[in-house]
């Protein structure tokens, strides 16, 4: 295997360069730093790792590729929750612009439709059939019209909440 450094810590123990030297003065291999369990008993094989997120309370170690992966797997759910997935309810820039458009606009022209409709119906001297489509038309704004405010408010909750949506979804969803 070629030519080792042997390195003498205490009296009673010897080392190879190979070996990792933990805070307790125990030795491990290089192999078993750095991968989510804790091999020497203290921790020191686990500190400072890039491979590695800590949970914020527990500070329990999970790999990078749990961390915003939509599954929680911190209990205080900082894997989820951090500045690196940040979340908003209407993640998409031109999504957020789309949805208060969408619902502006939605609401402005269906209550003007609804408005007009009704007078319509209020002033009607004609068929039961016109009364009829009238109504109808009627409905649908009012339902358009209310996807229009469910959007305004998404968009008003979006800007209240805005990066701080991920801690209060899981308070929201239960």
């Amino acid at each position: 295997r070629g030519a080792s450094l042997k390195v003498r810590i205490k009296p009673d123990k010897t080392i190879e360069n190979d070996l990792f030297e933990c805070r307790n003065g125990n030795c491990i291999s290089y192999e078993n730093v750095c991968n989510l369990a804790d091999d020497c008993g203290d921790g020191s094989d686990e500190e400072d790792c890039l491979n590695q997120f800590v949970c914020r309370e527990s500070g329990e170690r999970i790999s990078l590729d749990k961390v915003c992966d939509d599954t929680i797997h911190c209990q205080d759910h900082s894997d989820e929750c951090n500045e690196q997935c940040s979340k908003r309810i209407i993640e998409n820039a031109h999504l957020r612009g789309f949805a208060w458009f969408i619902g502006v606009s939605s609401t402005t022209i269906n209550f003007g439709v609804i408005i007009k409709s009704v007078n319509r119906m209020m002033s009607l001297d004609s068929s039961r059939s016109y009364f009829r489509d009238i109504l109808l038309v009627t409905l649908i704004a009012l339902g358009d019209m209310m996807i229009g405010i469910y959007l305004i408010l998404i968009a008003i909750a979006d800007e209240l909440v805005g990066e701080n949506y991920c801690t209060h979804q899981f308070d929201w969803l239960g």
